[in-house]
């Protein structure tokens, strides 16, 4: 509607307007206003349906001040989660017509408070002819728990210090290996599969293994499943889902009420779930409606944010995450199984020859903590220590992630392991003494003589 062409011309010849939003809570309330106040014809506007699942992704704001704006929290509500929170009159669905039941089943106990039931249709559906026989053969398993269940994969969690987007080589390999073969014997037609991951740094490097496999064997890409990221592939469905969560026991954003409930309410007949035992080892219990702990004065950026869901206006918040909760609920049914040790990320490597080695900037986040330097007034950094993030930061901040631009006015800075900087400093004064230089590593710092103000970031 932010079109001068549609504000325009839209509604010309109608008596009157009705706005229909559809994937409403993930729309930012300026957006809908737009729609309502900015047409020619805005005064013919009779009436906004908005249809959506507060459950699911809100809208994204990406903004360096987010965790001091005061109107932050507002900005991340959409106007129907505004709407419903407010206990607006409104409409419940109570038919689902994607998931077969045992899909849906714990997101409906978890999320929906058991308030959804899967239609004859959808639990009519028919598994294609060789998907059985392919799981007896693949995973030794029995045909009841073809359906739905989870593959634990030991691998390490690495993290790209630039992005913080996070990768795991072994589930990559593990999944890859697996569609490969479900293709090869006929196991599932490949473009009703989909490998959904949380990270995009994931879905870059099973994409890449997925083209050597397909170089390797003289096939198309298009042969093998595609791979989106969780948050790009809501609204849509597939027959088959592959989730890859990618973490091991450092759940990042994977920690999200809201983005686990789109990831693994996608599947129409199959959901297999690609996880490690730690995370599994997160889950505290598996209490679910009405016994959860209430809290009525939380802040708005609380409740968009993690382990919570409403229910008729009250919300419960969760002791645990998400996807560790569901491990732990699959696991007394025997529904989680664990990967086969044979299958490996050197093996994948070398049969399908990927071109790939593990960068320098690329740690495994339990082995480094990373630090964000924020722009600093005054005060001095001489007692920092990164490796263990404290001591005196005289106004610097650390939290996980990248390195930003940092500003050290007339300050002596000791920061180990700094990174490699481009450095504009007016009195730079090189190791050696001589003179100065608008631009120099961090092997020509010197603490003793830093200078006055200047301002250091990251060549990247």
């Amino acid at each position: 509607m932010g079109c001068d062409v549609v504000k325009q011309n839209f509604g010309d010849k109608a008596k009157c307007i009705v706005i229909i939003q559809d994937e409403a809570a993930m729309i930012p309330e300026p957006d809908t206003w737009i729609a309502l106040t900015k047409l020619r014809h805005h005064e013919k506007v009779r009436g906004l349906w908005m249809i959506g699942d507060f459950a699911q992704l809100g809208p994204l704001y990406l903004s360096r001040f987010a965790n001091v704006n005061p109107f932050a929290a507002q900005m991340q509500l959409s106007l129907f989660a505004r709407l419903y929170l407010s206990h607006f009159p409104h409409f419940e669905l109570s038919l689902c017509s994607r998931m077969h039941r045992h899909i849906l089943c714990f997101p409906n106990k978890r999320t929906y408070m058991s308030k959804l039931t899967a239609t004859s249709a959808a639990n009519r559906r028919s598994l294609p002819a060789g998907y059985i026989p392919w799981f007896k053969t693949f995973f030794n398993r029995p045909e009841k728990s073809c359906r739905l269940f989870a593959v634990t994969v030991d691998g390490d969690c690495a993290r790209n210090n630039r992005s913080l987007s996070r990768f795991n080589l072994e589930s990559a390999s593990y999944i890859c290996h697996m569609v490969n073969d479900m293709r090869k014997n006929a196991g599932f037609p490949m473009e009703d599969v989909v490998i959904l991951t949380t990270y995009g740094q994931q879905r870059g490097l099973i994409n890449s293994i997925l083209m050597c496999m397909a170089i390797k064997q003289g096939i198309s890409r298009n042969a093998l499943p595609k791979v989106y990221t969780v948050d790009s592939f809501q609204s849509m469905e597939a027959k088959m889902i592959i989730l890859d969560t990618v973490v091991t026991n450092e759940l990042g954003f994977v920690d999200n009420e809201n983005r686990m409930n789109v990831a693994c309410t996608r599947a129409m007949l199959v959901l297999i779930i690609i996880a490690s035992k730690l995370t599994k080892g997160l889950s505290k219990d598996l209490e679910f409606a009405g016994k959860k702990q209430v809290t009525h004065d939380i802040d708005d950026l609380t409740k968009v944010s993690r382990r919570f869901s409403v229910v008729d206006g009250e919300r419960f918040f969760h002791s645990s995450p998400y996807i560790a909760d569901y491990l732990n609920w699959l696991s007394p049914k025997d529904l989680v199984f664990e990967a086969p040790l044979e299958i490996c990320w050197k093996d994948v490597q070398k049969t399908y020859d990927v071109p790939f080695t593990i960068p320098t900037d690329y740690v495994i986040p339990d082995e480094r903590i990373v630090i964000t330097l924020t722009e600093a007034e005054e005060g001095t950094a001489s007692d920092w220590n990164a490796t263990t993030s404290s001591g005196g930061a005289g106004g610097f901040q650390a939290s996980g992630g990248d390195v930003s631009d940092a500003l050290w006015p007339s300050a002596n800075a000791i920061i180990n392991d700094p990174g490699n900087y481009e450095v504009d400093q007016p009195t730079w004064n090189a190791a050696a003494g001589e003179g100065s230089s608008s631009s120099a590593p961090r092997s020509g710092w010197n603490d003793d003589t830093f200078g006055s103000t200047g301002k250091a970031k990251p060549k990247w």
